[in-house]
């Protein structure tokens, strides 16, 4: 019994250092994302500045690996940012292009035809 007793508390405490071993890190590269509008595109330095609604900037480093969906990316272009911070640097994993909607009186003028005019009929 007393030797069951020993096995069970060596094992419970190699589980508690395995868990308490694992890294803490991988709350800190989870995924973030920032929508707001391009202030600045360097494509020499692989980086962009997404300015959000409240007026703060916020740059983050483009990479190979960086998908760029919706357009061209360039300066004044709405745009949604997932990413993540590596190496002490925000690294963009996703950069959406939001196509502009169409204006109310652009789509309420081309929505419905004008009605035909009836034709008469003979009689």
């Amino acid at each position: 019994m007393k030797g069951y007793a020993r096995l069970a508390a060596a094992t419970l405490l190699l589980a508690a250092a395995a868990v308490s071993a694992e890294p803490q890190t991988s709350a800190k590269n989870h995924a973030k994302t920032l929508t707001g509008t391009v202030a600045t595109v360097d494509p020499g330095g692989k980086s962009l500045t997404v300015r959000d609604a409240k007026g703060r900037e916020t740059t983050v480093v483009l990479t190979g690996a960086t998908r760029v969906t919706g357009g061209k990316l360039e300066k004044g272009e709405k745009v949604t940012v997932r990413w993540m911070v590596r190496e002490k640097q925000s690294v963009a994993t996703v950069v959406m292009i939001q196509t502009p909607e169409p204006s109310a009186t652009a789509s309420a003028s081309n929505t419905a035809p004008a009605p035909a005019s009836p034709t008469p009929k003979s009689r």
